[in-house]
């Protein structure tokens, strides 16, 4: 007789795997990764989607594509498009990827659960979601500006890493520069002004790279020096 574990102990089995081999596990094969990894029905831009997720740190403690995206994962449903894109899933109906205004609550759906993110450790934060609406970001996105960074324009999609790895775009060497790919942009932020009515300047980013907290951050490697997001949030 075939054994099926709880998921709290089919998670912790993941997670050992993982330290004992040194590197994430490959996601099981599902209906999602058996489809999306066909060469010849996508190109190589959708095939990286999933190269990128086994890195990804969801993967890492056996969270798949239809976790997020909904659809039943069965992978005998690979070739049967309606059957595993199941809008009327019972478990966990079809959504595919969200608008752009819904990306927050997306990704609230599990990171504002306290229950569900407790699973994997024991002091998650849950304010993310809550949070993020009272920023100017936020703010702007419920207003309807499409432009404003949302969670994936810092973290990433497909192939997000922990915010302490030290490749992740929010890890402290990386904060400015991830910033900087919009509000270093004059065309990204034109029309975009302070509270003042002044124009948002775009040389944030190149001015503070020459002050004394980022030669601390890159020169003394001191990861506690103050970068964007510890002055603004």
């Amino acid at each position: 007789m075939t054994r099926v574990l709880p998921l709290g102990a089919l998670l912790l089995a993941v997670l050992v795997a993982t330290v004992a081999h040194g590197q994430p596990e490959s996601p099981a094969a599902t209906s999602c990764t058996i489809c999306h990894g066909d060469a010849d029905e996508f190109d190589e831009e959708f095939l990286d989607i999933l190269t990128r997720f086994h890195g990804d740190i969801h993967a890492s403690v056996g969270l798949s594509c239809h976790d997020c995206h909904g659809g039943n994962p069965d992978p005998a449903l690979a070739d049967d498009m309606d059957a595993a894109m199941d809008p009327d899933f019972a478990d966990r109906p079809y959504v595919g990827a969200p608008a752009r205004g819904d990306v927050p609550a997306f990704c609230g759906s599990c990171h504002s659960d306290p229950v569900f993110m407790r699973r994997y450790r024991p002091d998650p934060r849950v304010d993310q979601e809550r949070e993020y609406w009272t920023s100017h970001h936020g703010k702007a996105l419920a207003q309807g500006d499409r432009r404003v960074a949302t969670c994936i324009d810092c973290h990433g999609v497909h192939g997000i890493l922990a915010v302490d790895d030290a490749d992740s775009p929010v890890y402290p060497l990386h904060v400015a520069s991830t910033c900087g790919s919009c509000h270093s942009d004059p065309d990204h932020m034109r029309g975009t002004v302070l509270e003042n009515g002044r124009p948002i300047p775009v040389d944030q980013e190149a001015k503070w790279s020459r002050s004394v907290h980022a030669r601390a951050l890159f020169e003394m490697d001191d990861l506690t020096a103050p970068t964007c997001n510890d002055c603004h949030g």
